[in-house]
């Protein structure tokens, strides 16, 4: 937060800096450069990019060090305002301006994947890695000769449903770099939709580990399973580990998560205070173990209808979860104890909050409580961004509700006039099936 704080202090003393540097000098395309990137910093696409142009139509040599990250800054803008077409037409520019900068082309084929054109898509990330890395005063997004076009392609091959070559792809990004988690997710996912019992799947998944009863492995292999629903074979990773000191958080996080699952919900929460309780360890194989383990807690003791348990479930959000996250709990609560709550008036439409609640839904979805989501959802009225039934269509999408999906799709059409490439895509696919 404090970094934040100086962050803002810091734009707010170059803004008028700069001001004054272009009121004396208004066609100065390096000063025009400098005031898109504070615009750009604060992601106000709009106003980067007007500066961005600026600073391109004045420019007298192109050779200047600053200029290829110009292009990758208005290629970026364009793309972050849905301009796909200019983006577009800006990347090629780019790339006749210094064809031998990768990154150009892998912005080339993220676009051309968000608009589902997939061959051409293919084509551009085939290219990045022929090319392989740019040279250093080129190279503004580190990976994007390596890992992330392989990393593209195998999300490409997830959104055609060809599992066995997103695997491929995913596998060739974790080669060029073996710490890269996500892909490993995303493998999880493809062998979860190969195998729906999960045996093979899982078998599939710790054929990635050198050691899959290496600790770290088994704990990253069941944090995997567990979210493919695949309960039996996450218990089983986490079977018989030995080193398991300093562990202690993340274990009972993942086997409070699975009781949880099982409908063991007073069992799970004894192991979710555990790890909200425990230390954090000195390595974290998973990320925000604890935030996560009181946020489910929370739903544990929602489940329980247990107001003890809901009490020190927040106290341990207040402690562990963001500002965000206290509010979003605090109202649900009252919706669950039947308490109309005031108009919190949430800050950005309630993004964060909305985020923090479509996360204890889908929870609670994946655990069966029909009756309590129905009973929560009403609290998705005190949120007011344009996006929600989009975001509430994408998580019956993660749990496999297709036309529920696709219904809240069109809801946002007819009723917001707000669609997305996500929200496309559940329509497309709807329409395929």
């Amino acid at each position: 937060m404090e970094e934040i704080v100086r962050e803002k202090k810091k734009r707010s003393r170059n803004i008028p800096i700069l001001e004054k540097q272009l009121a004396e000098h208004p066609e100065e395309p390096f000063t025009l450069f400098n005031m898109g990137n504070e615009y750009l910093s604060m992601k106000d696409y709009e106003r980067a990019l007007g500066y961005y142009k600026q600073a391109m139509s004045h420019l007298k040599n192109r050779r200047i060090a600053y200029v290829p990250h110009l292009f990758f800054r208005i290629i970026s803008c364009h793309s972050c305002l849905g301009h796909s077409d200019q983006a577009l037409t800006a990347a090629g520019e780019a790339l006749k301006e210094f064809p031998a900068c990768t990154d150009y082309e892998f912005l080339r084929g993220s676009i051309l994947l968000a608009r589902g054109r997939y061959t051409l898509a293919i084509d551009s990330f085939e290219a990045c890695m022929k090319m392989g890395p740019p040279p250093m005063q080129l190279e503004f997004l580190p990976g994007c000769g390596t890992f992330r076009p392989a990393l593209q392609m195998g999300e490409l091959y997830m959104e055609l449903e060809d599992y066995e070559r997103a695997i491929r792809h995913y596998n060739m990004a974790l080669s060029h770099k073996s710490n890269l988690y996500s892909a490993l997710y995303r493998i999880g996912h493809a062998l979860g939709r190969l195998d729906p019992g999960g045996d093979r799947a899982a078998a599939g998944l710790l054929s990635f580990f050198t050691n899959p009863k290496y600790t770290p492995n088994a704990l990253l292999a069941a944090d995997i399973l567990v979210g493919e629903g695949f309960l039996n074979q996450a218990a089983a990773a986490l079977e018989n580990l030995t080193d398991t000191q300093g562990r202690e958080s993340e274990l009972d996080y993942l086997r409070g998560r699975i009781l949880l699952l099982r409908g063991q919900s007073r069992l799970g929460a004894g192991r979710l205070e555990a790890a909200c309780d425990a230390p954090e360890p000195e390595t974290r194989i998973l990320r925000g173990v604890r935030p996560k383990s009181a946020r489910l807690l929370f739903a544990a003791g929602l489940m329980l209808e247990d107001e003890d348990l809901l009490e020190r479930a927040l106290g341990h959000i207040a402690a562990l979860c963001s500002a965000a996250t206290c509010r979003a709990a605090t109202l649900m609560r009252q919706i669950f104890q039947g308490v109309t709550p005031e108009d919190p008036h949430f800050a950005e439409e309630g993004r964060d909050e909305q985020a923090v609640m479509l996360d204890l839904l889908e929870f609670l979805l994946k655990c069966r409580s029909l009756e309590l989501f129905e009973r929560l959802v009403r609290g998705l009225n005190y949120v007011d961004g344009r996006d929600l039934l989009l975001n509430l269509a994408k998580v019956y999408d993660n749990l496999g509700l297709r036309s529920l999906a696709a219904e809240h799709v069109l809801r946002s059409i007819k009723e917001l006039d707000t669609v997305d490439a996500d929200g496309a895509r559940i329509l497309l696919r709807q329409l395929r099936d």
